[in-house]
């Protein structure tokens, strides 16, 4: 057996031990692969956050529910009025460098999962390699996230005069992400992983969340957004409030241990809906050739 041939099989036989995961499994698994590579991802997740908070500091969100006026309270205010017309350039950084990281942090566990451990500065040469694709993944996503975003606004504005339609408004600003995020939510772990183009990537993972597969994605990725993202973050906002700025930098280290728990889970469950839909599919001897030739022109 060649070298080659042996590092096929043995990529196959680590997608096939992630394909034998079941719900649970899942759910523990990213734990497992950043215990292995803590220091890395921590390291990896801690600078964009720094660097991410220090945008957001610069533009005060304020979003509260009032229970005695049942109206939602909006605002956003500048620390600095010379940032006011670059709020959508910080955005796009924004959103930039949380790719970037999460391509990362991916690359790190897809070769974890692999080899057992990853060098850093070959996932950060790896992800760098693919950088137009994940820019340009980054204004796509923009694009997506504008939809429920302007609906969410909608809502608040309407609120108080037309409360039915307000609350419609917040249902679908609320679905569009549910539904349809886990849907194109694995498109970082195919760019990265199999090198695909941004169209490819999207559309794999598309494919790759059909039938009993979007249920058990939908499930893992809204519970890891939750607790690796949204919570850390209603956290800060609240715990600024209460006490200070300064807990917004306590804050930092809290998002950073917790976020790469969120692309851990993303690609693995890509490895297991990956081989599933491989043992599923009808000519399956043709594709497992097709991606050995691909492996050999990557060696």
């Amino acid at each position: 057996m060649s070298e080659q041939e042996d590092k096929v099989e043995k990529k196959q036989a680590s997608n096939q031990k992630i394909s034998e995961y079941g719900f649970f499994k899942l759910l523990i698994a990213p734990f497992r692969i950043y215990f292995k590579q803590f220091a890395q991802m921590f390291t990896i997740s801690l600078i964009p956050e720094m660097l991410i908070f220090g945008i957001f500091y610069l533009v005060l969100i304020t979003l509260k529910y009032d229970f005695i006026s049942r109206q939602f309270i909006f605002s956003l205010d500048f620390r600095n009025e010379y940032v006011t017309p670059y709020l959508i350039p910080l955005i796009i950084i924004t959103v930039l460098l949380s790719i970037l990281r999460s391509s990362i942090i991916t690359n790190i566990c897809w070769k974890t999962v692999e080899k057992a451990k990853a060098n850093v500065f070959w996932a950060i040469e790896m992800t760098f390699k693919r950088f137009v694709e994940i820019f340009v993944a980054s204004l796509i996503l923009i694009g997506f996230l504008a939809v429920p975003a302007l609906l969410f606004l909608f809502a608040i504005l309407f609120n108080a005069r037309v409360p039915f339609v307000s609350w419609t408004m917040f249902a679908f600003s609320i679905s569009i992400p549910l539904i349809l995020g886990s849907k194109i939510s694995l498109f970082v772990v195919a760019i990265n992983k199999d090198e695909l183009s941004v169209g490819g990537a999207f559309q794999r993972s598309w494919d790759l969340t059909r039938s009993s597969n979007w249920l058990k994605t939908s499930m893992i990725v809204g519970i890891y957004a939750f607790v690796s993202i949204i919570l850390p973050w209603i956290l800060t906002n609240t715990l600024i409030e209460m006490t200070g700025d300064w807990m917004g930098i306590i804050m930092i280290f809290i998002r950073a241990i917790l976020y790469p728990l969120f692309d851990c889970s993303l690609t693995l469950l890509y490895l297991n809906n990956d081989y599933e839909v491989l043992q599923n599919a009808t000519f399956k001897d043709e594709i497992l050739k097709q991606r050995e030739k691909s492996e050999q022109m990557k060696g």
